[in-house]
């Protein structure tokens, strides 16, 4: 979206990391924060019930900030403490939780390429290439393989894809130039 029609849509600051983060204000207004922890425990208390699976067969994939300097900008935002609380839950409860940020960052340092459309803050095919690529290295989808081939000697889908990784079948990508 350009600068024009974002701000006619969604008003002057609509871009600014102060008043923006990860989509949603970045105002870390304390009643709005009591109100997503509960919504986050309720989500974890009902998950199993609603899924019927345990924890050790679900892998969340988490979008973040995507860029280094967005991450700075939105230290302390409502969306970095809500996605730090997600994850750390999640974990704490045994769930598999392959947060992106880390992944997009350094195969933005290495690409310089971004992760979603240029009119749309949706993921374009390099995010859900490198969001696939993680998936596949992830340790459910390890112990699923490992269950499937009875080739369970060295457990694979103990650490998250590397950036510099591709999901098979993918062109590799060149390093932007410096």
């Amino acid at each position: 979206m350009n600068a024009k029609w974002g701000s006619f849509v969604f008003g002057e600051h609509y871009r600014d990391p102060k008043v923006y983060a990860g989509n949603t204000s970045a105002s870390p207004d304390p009643a709005r924060i009591e109100a997503s922890i509960a919504a986050i425990n309720a989500f974890f208390r009902d998950l199993p019930k609603y899924t019927g699976l345990q924890p050790d067969r679900i892998v969340f994939t988490m979008d973040g900030f995507r860029y280094p300097d967005a991450a700075n900008a939105g230290k302390g935002s409502y969306y970095d403490i809500m996605r730090t609380l997600f994850r750390k839950t999640a974990e704490t409860l045994g769930y598999e939780v392959i947060d992106m940020d880390p992944l997009f960052f350094a195969d933005f340092q290495l690409h310089g390429g971004r992760f979603e459309y240029p009119r749309d803050a949706h993921w374009n095919p390099t995010a859900h290439a490198m969001v696939a690529k993680a998936m596949l290295s992830s340790k459910l989808i390890g112990r699923l393989q490992c269950s499937l081939d009875n080739s369970c000697e060295g457990e694979r889908g103990n650490d998250q894809a590397s950036a510099e990784g591709r999901v098979p079948g993918q062109a590799a990508r060149e390093p932007r130039p410096k």
